[in-house]
């Protein structure tokens, strides 16, 4: 009754907008005309994304409305806005028009000049590509998605995309690079304190903790967040359902289930209602609870997955009632669900196979599932020699599998420790040519200032009489620039570093690097607790002339704080400034300062974190054990 409402209502706000532009043209060009239909945007498009999962066709009545509506608004922002949020509704629906909508809001970006969407509109056209598995187009829209979320500073999107990418390299088995992509994106999700994308990441990096305690932990945190923020309950039932998942108490397992059910149904999230009764299924069957388990299946899972027409979600919930059939004995009913699985899915991949001209993977997957029900049929009515045959060979292969494997990844791995070792053999000798190449011209500098103020100083004192305070001034002049240059020689010279303690040696450097460049350096320098090794803190020391530099040369008007403590057997270096910042990547290509740094890093085992966005400053963070 509300929506229906909601919908009257918002219909009779979009007849009035239209009949006030007709009878008076000219309402878009002033000021309080482009806020009336403005708001009239904002609120239809809130309506139409609050609405997306649980009633998603009111949602695309309420889009198609905001994009009639944006469509008398110059400039086109709005109709950019109201595009991108259309096609995301449509596609929750699995409507293919979604697409015309991303594309023409993308076309749109290009001639308005408003590009700040673009980070959205590749996520979802990147959302679009991977529910039909076409994972390599999913990958490079999420990666202009990142680029143009790092260009035009938006870091909402930046962090979506990961998480997004994350989900990818997970569904494709790629579970390291998915926990890496993750871990990014919550390093910048917390970093600019984007609550609901701290939420999403925590909860999808809880499956890759050690211990279910730490799982456990992370999903509730990220329930506690989602649930300080509106819109956010389809998240909020799903982690509900992981959360159950997690539970070692099959009570405590329904307690999350029953918690998911409710807030589904309350919102009509179906899928999310048949994942619960499917999880709360098995557990009924480890109680052997057959009647409870063959109501959440039979009764209240399959008919709401019919309704809805998922045959993926069928074909799962088949396999589960034909498991429960086992549990009472029904060989017969079993193989009959099973068949209806391998249907399913078959009708599921042809669906897929549609939107990809994939349909032969399709019938291949039937054929396979077929042997599989041929298998099973086998097992149970035969049960003879020749199958304990057929688990002997599939043993041996599966030996010969891993071994093989086992083989091919030694190897990979023994190659690429090579090709580290001479990368790490490289760097090192680059870095002693020019280690010999600036102590060559640290001694020529120090040898050519000492003659060259000698003989500046012999000819100034040779001057007629005249001011002899203008001449004492010029020598005193003369002297603070000798003595700057040779503390420059000094540094450029790693014996004379091997002299001094390096805690003293970098606090020097910060003192004579601030008050040359009057730059707004705070620093926090502790000392060694053990004596370094002489290469490591020339590289130590190296490190923070190169940060110092390319402050002097990009920040010298920015506040910058470096602190570096030391420990046993280890360091780390922090750094940061407020300053323009830079995209990493580009100054990777032309410069040679930042290699520099992460060869030397290298050298000693370290490790370098940096982070810039042009506009917000620079960050690194670099650790190393010596």
């Amino acid at each position: 009754m509300q929506h229906s409402l909601n919908i009257g209502f918002v219909f009779i706000i979009y007849t009035c907008l239209l009949s006030c532009c007709q009878s008076e043209p000219k309402v878009n060009n002033t000021e309080a005309g482009f806020k009336q239909y403005s708001d009239s945007v904002l609120m239809l498009d809130s309506l139409a994304l609050a609405m997306m999962n649980s009633d998603p066709l009111k949602a695309r009545e309420y889009a198609t409305i905001a994009v009639s509506v944006a469509a008398m608004i110059k400039p086109d922002e709005e109709l950019v806005k109201a595009l991108n949020n259309k096609g995301l509704v449509l596609l929750v629906i699995h409507d293919d028009s979604a697409r015309y909508y991303f594309h023409r809001a993308l076309t749109l970006t290009d001639t308005c000049g408003f590009r700040k969407e673009r980070a959205s509109i590749f996520h979802n056209m990147a959302q679009q590509y991977f529910e039909a598995n076409d994972n390599e187009n999913a990958i490079i829209l999420l990666d202009s998605s990142i680029q143009s979320g790092y260009l035009y500073n938006r870091p909402a999107a930046i962090a979506s995309s990961l998480i997004a990418l994350a989900a990818v390299y997970q569904a494709t088995d790629d579970l390291t690079m998915a926990k890496s992509i993750y871990d990014s994106a919550l390093l910048i999700a917390k970093r600019y304190n984007l609550a609901y994308e701290t939420g999403l990441a925590l909860g999808n990096l809880a499956r890759f903790q050690e211990n279910t305690a730490a799982s456990i932990k992370m999903i509730k945190q990220a329930i506690d967040l989602l649930e300080s923020l509106k819109g956010t309950e389809k998240e909020i039932a799903d982690f509900l359902v992981n959360l159950g998942l997690l539970q070692e108490n099959p009570d405590s397992s329904n307690f999350y289930y029953l918690e998911a059910l409710a807030m589904a149904k309350r919102y009509s999230f179906t899928k999310t209602m048949i994942a619960a009764y499917n999880n709360m299924a098995y557990v009924y069957l480890d109680r052997h609870q057959l009647e409870a388990a063959t109501e959440c299946i039979y009764k209240k899972a399959i008919p709401l997955a019919l309704k809805i027409e998922n045959y993926d979600w069928l074909s799962t919930l088949y396999d589960t009632y034909a498991d429960i059939q086992i549990e009472k004995k029904a060989y017969d009913e079993a193989v009959v669900w099973l068949r209806k699985s391998t249907e399913a899915r078959a009708v599921s991949d042809r669906m897929i196979a549609k939107k990809q001209l994939r349909l032969l993977n399709a019938v291949l997957d039937v054929k396979n599932k077929n042997l599989v029900i041929l298998e099973k049929e086998r097992q149970l009515i035969l049960r003879n020699a020749w199958i304990d045959r057929m688990k002997l060979w599939l043993a041996i292969a599966g030996v010969l599998i891993l071994v093989s494997a086992f083989g091919f990844f030694w190897i990979r791995q023994r190659n690429r420790n090579r090709f580290q070792t001479l990368k790490l053999e490289s760097a090192r000798k680059i870095i002693e040519a020019e280690e010999h190449e600036k102590e060559k011209n640290a001694m020529d500098l120090h040898d050519a200032i000492g003659m060259l103020c000698l003989k500046v100083n012999g000819a100034i004192n040779q001057l007629p009489a005249g001011d002899d305070n203008l001449k004492q001034e010029i020598n005193e002049y003369i002297n603070v620039f000798s003595n700057d240059i040779r503390g420059i020689s000094h540094r450029m010279s790693a014996k004379i570093l091997e002299r001094h303690p390096i805690g003293q040696l970098l606090k020097n450097l910060c003192q004579e690097t601030a008050r040359i460049g009057r730059m707004k350096l705070t620093y926090n320098i502790g000392d060694p607790e053990t004596v370094l090794p002489v290469q490591t803190a020339i590289h130590i020391f190296r490190i923070v002339q190169e940060l110092l530099n390319n402050s002097r040369k990009y920040a010298s008007q920015a506040n910058i704080e470096l602190s570096i403590g030391f420990q046993r057997e280890s360091f780390v270096i922090v750094y940061t400034d407020d300053g323009t910042g830079f995209i990493p990547d580009e100054k990777m290509e032309t410069g040679m300062g930042l290699s520099n740094i992460y060869a030397r890093a290298n050298m000693f085992n370290g490790s370098v974190e940096l982070d810039s966005v042009p506009g917000h400053g620079v960050y690194w963070r670099i650790t190393g054990h010596f």
